[in-house]
């Protein structure tokens, strides 16, 4: 109804954002343009904060679209979830594991190990985007 009134082609305000409309202030092209030197960069643990609503997940999705192929990309939501979990996930989302497969922590870990030094020496990059890291447990920061 809306596109007919104001003449456009097709809807740019849909539930999943549409990275085609997106619209980046110099302050946003800024930002996104260090997220995505940063990963391909391999400059390690990159902070993205920002009060609520500002646009940070959706900076991060656009950043990660702007990676090739060679970038493996997990992306997990942090809702005070142990270690333990949080690295099935990401075996799970690799595929380095199914998810019924029940690993011990030190076999989980030295999969996820093997895999980025893998990756590494095939000059490709893992990337963890975990939104709302602030509320990881100590022991999943720990690790």
């Amino acid at each position: 109804m809306y596109c007919d009134f104001f003449g456009f082609s097709e809807k740019p305000f849909e539930i999943a954002p549409d990275f085609k409309f997106l619209y980046l202030t110099p302050r946003y092209q800024e930002t996104l343009n260090s997220l995505v030197s940063g990963i391909r960069e391999r400059l390690g643990l990159i902070v993205l904060t920002g009060r609520e609503g500002v646009g940070k997940g959706t900076l991060l999705r656009a950043a990660t679209e702007r990676l090739d192929e060679s970038t493996k990309v997990v992306q997990m939501v942090s809702n005070d979830l142990p270690f333990e979990y949080l690295l099935a996930m990401a075996l799970v989302e690799l595929g380095l594991s199914k998810p019924e497969e029940d690993l011990p922590g030190p076999e989980a870990f030295d999969r996820l190990k093997h895999y980025a030094e893998k990756q590494f020496a095939n000059d490709s990059n893992v990337v963890f985007v975990i939104k709302d890291a602030q509320n990881l447990d100590n022991q999943a920061i720990k690790n």
